[in-house]
């Protein structure tokens, strides 16, 4: 029977915890390689850990058996592209490690994207998409950081040290005000 590994990831410990979207990754790759006769051999997690590095235990962990002389895996499934990169180069990066074990990479949520001239560009352009995506989150969080840092609030679960105010409860789920 033909193998394969599952990869999933969340980026913050709240999807970890409360979150159903990393159960919800790997039934979507078990239904796939089921429907596809594929043997699950592993499943790697990644729970909170952002996608813009390639430094993630779990990623790493795949990464290292995939390249085991004594590893037969022929697919790793991901639900979608950005669980797997939010960079278009440590994408790429992966995939070429990935083709030079003969293991292709599978996202399920994206069959368009296979080892044709036509797949291979769409591949690209995705990760590009999915590197976009995270550097305009990363502007709106920032942005949104600076105005309410204006505004006097502090975001942050406690105040700085030193504040006289900090003496006083504060609502609860309310950020701190300076």
């Amino acid at each position: 029977m033909k193998t394969a590994y599952i990869y999933c990831r969340v980026s913050t410990e709240e999807q970890a915890e409360h979150g159903k979207s990393i159960e919800t990754q790997e039934r979507l790759c078990r239904k796939w390689a089921k429907d596809n006769e594929y043997n699950i051999t592993e499943v790697f997690r990644d729970e909170g850990k952002s996608a813009t590095t390639l430094n993630r235990p779990a990623l790493q962990d795949m990464l290292a058996k995939g390249q085991d002389k004594n590893n037969h895996t022929e697919i790793i499934l991901v639900q979608d592209t950005d669980r797997l990169a939010r960079n278009t180069f440590n994408h790429l990066f992966v995939k070429k490690i990935l083709a030079k074990n003969n293991i292709q990479l599978v996202s399920v949520s994206q069959p368009m994207l296979d080892d044709s001239p036509e797949g291979k560009l769409m591949d690209t352009m995705i990760a590009s998409f999915n590197a976009f995506a995270s550097q305009i989150t990363g502007r709106k969080t920032s942005k949104v950081l600076q105005e309410k840092a204006k505004m006097g609030w502090f975001p942050g679960a406690a105040r700085p040290c030193g504040d006289a105010a900090s003496a006083q409860p504060r609502p609860r789920g309310q950020a701190d005000r300076v």
